[in-house]
């Protein structure tokens, strides 16, 4: 198993770009069913369209995300599973698939005071007050992959406190549908540049669209791709 801390300190770049495919009825529609009143209109500065995102994830009163993620590189991946989120400490994780040469079955939970995690066999340990912002904070700015290798080391996520994990310098590029928004940034850990991302944005929904990321480690380049499917959000 691959613990994510140790190819993440060696990377040199993180190229990042998002995914999320919306399953809904009116996918492609704004909240209100209207196409003509995006989340993200024209000219929207990329640091308040990556920070409006956060702050309505942060804010909202449920999350359930259906995922899959796959690595190439430094070491191969193939995860799929769930994300269920509401309240402060209300999470749910599952995944299976494989890290490595390993199956794994990844989990992570909690309904109150209790967190269970782990790869099969579950710890315990208290549950973080802000166990919810520590995921959501985490998958924005850094994926869901480092989640899921922290839970395959039987360990607890880490980390999603934004005063460890911080983005800054926005930029934008050229998208290739008028649809979409293509945010850049720069991504720092404790204080220590960890690479630069690139979230693709639908301007409609204000959700990610997909994430590519590509990281080089002491031991190669690690290529990982993640999309989001079936996105439900309870503003």
């Amino acid at each position: 198993m691959t613990n994510w801390r140790r190819w993440l300190a060696g990377a040199a770049t993180l190229v990042l770009a998002s995914a999320c495919t919306l399953e809904a009825d009116g996918a492609g529609a704004g909240a209100d069913g209207n196409a003509y009143h995006p989340r993200i209109p024209p000219n929207t500065d990329p640091s308040d369209a990556f920070d409006n995102l956060e702050a309505r994830l942060l804010s909202a009163h449920g999350i359930d995300i259906a995922f899959r993620i796959s690595s190439s590189g430094a070491f191969r991946s193939r995860l799929h599973g769930t994300l269920h989120l509401a309240g402060p400490r209300d999470v749910r994780v599952q995944a299976t698939g494989v890290v490595g040469s390993d199956s794994v079955h990844l989990h992570l939970s909690s309904h109150g005071r209790v967190l269970r995690y782990g790869n099969g066999a579950l710890k315990e340990a208290p549950a973080p007050t802000d166990l919810v912002s520590v995921v959501i904070v985490g998958m924005t700015r850094l994926g869901l992959l480092p989640i899921l290798l922290d839970l395959g080391e039987n360990a607890p996520p880490g980390p999603g406190d934004p005063d460890r994990v911080t983005v800054s310098d926005f930029s934008t590029g050229t998208a290739n549908r008028s649809d979409q928004m293509p945010v850049g940034f720069h991504i720092a850990i404790e204080g220590i540049p960890a690479g630069y991302g690139t979230l693709w944005l639908d301007r409609i929904r204000g959700m990610p669209l997909r994430r590519f990321q590509v990281v080089q480690v002491p031991n190669g380049t690690l290529r990982v791709t993640e999309a989001y499917r079936s996105v439900n959000i309870e503003d």
